[in-house]
């Protein structure tokens, strides 16, 4: 191969390792670079170019695969370096805490090994939906858009609140208190299979009603107001915890189903949906914004 060819594999092989609208820029300016370098050796040496200069030239520039990451645009990591600490926290503690659910089930039972296969690995789902969330995010503020003011006291800009979380909790409520009738549009089958255990029904489970009353009045106050005041937030993480005490007290206590199956079925879905609340409230604390001390404080 002639040292024209040489030149040309190698700026190719770095070339093609760039996104296509940057390869006709780098490739006429890394060919320049080439042809220069081997000239400079040509008159400090006063002898002909030949294969070992060529080569000795493409060893000072690298190998490709290296010398193309110099040329690639720069790109926001897709988990900040500020922000590792606490997303490693976040995915470990979530997986310890589905196993920590599950696991001594499985230990109690010796079904270790379908523990695994099932709630074991499975745990693993939350850890890639953190990664998905953050890349989404990634490209979310990486994307172009027009300047705009710094964010300031989140109190003063808070989410304003929407129609979602009363939908949410009406449609809660309606299925559980509305069960013994839309149960009876079931085949004999599945009226048994949701059929709830009395004692449930009398004690227990008229425990959601005033919580779903409370999550309602608070969604309702918020759009009222028009924001998420400091004292609703406070209120809403209040009425979050007891949804996850009450949930753990649902999935530890007595039966809620009379059919044994249904019944371990709902509590491992009342343990998952207690995680993902626990999930939720660790996520929006560690994005909690910074309050901003106002002027006439003088802090």
């Amino acid at each position: 191969m002639s040292i024209t060819e040489v030149f040309d594999d190698y700026v190719g092989d770095v070339v093609r390792r760039l996104p296509a609208g940057l390869r006709d820029d780098v490739g006429a300016e890394l060919r320049a670079l080439l042809d220069d370098a081997l000239a400079e050796r040509v008159a400090a040496t006063a002898m002909p170019a030949d294969d070992a200069m060529a080569l000795a030239v493409l060893g000072e520039f690298g190998v490709p695969a290296r010398l193309a990451a110099r040329y690639q645009p720069e790109r926001a990591p897709i988990i900040p370096a500020d922000e590792t600490t606490a997303f490693l926290r976040l995915a470990l503690g979530g997986v310890a805490l589905q196993w920590l659910l599950t696991l001594p089930t499985a230990l109690a039972r010796g079904t270790l090994g379908a523990w695994w296969l099932s709630w074991g690995l499975g745990a693993f789902w939350w850890p890639g939906v953190l990664v998905v969330g953050a890349a989404v995010r990634s490209w979310w503020r990486g994307r172009p858009r027009a300047a705009r003011p710094p964010p300031v006291d989140r109190e003063a800009v808070a989410p304003r609140p929407t129609l979602v979380g009363v939908w949410v909790a009406i449609a809660a409520a309606a299925i559980v208190l509305l069960m013994p009738l839309w149960r009876t549009l079931l085949p004999a089958a599945g009226a048994q299979a949701f059929a709830l255990a009395p004692d449930f029904i009398r004690g227990r489970g008229l425990v959601v009603i005033p919580l779903w009353a409370l999550t309602i009045a608070l969604h309702v106050r918020a759009m009222r107001t028009g924001r998420w005041t400091r004292a609703l937030r406070r209120w809403r993480l209040a009425t979050e915890l007891l949804v996850v005490l009450l949930l753990a007290w649902w999935s530890t206590g007595p039966r809620l189903f009379v059919l044994a199956s249904t019944d371990a079925l709902v509590r491992q879905l009342l343990q998952l949906i207690a995680l993902l609340v626990l999930l939720d409230l660790a996520v929006r604390w560690l994005r909690r914004g910074h309050r901003v001390a106002s002027p006439r404080s003088g802090r």
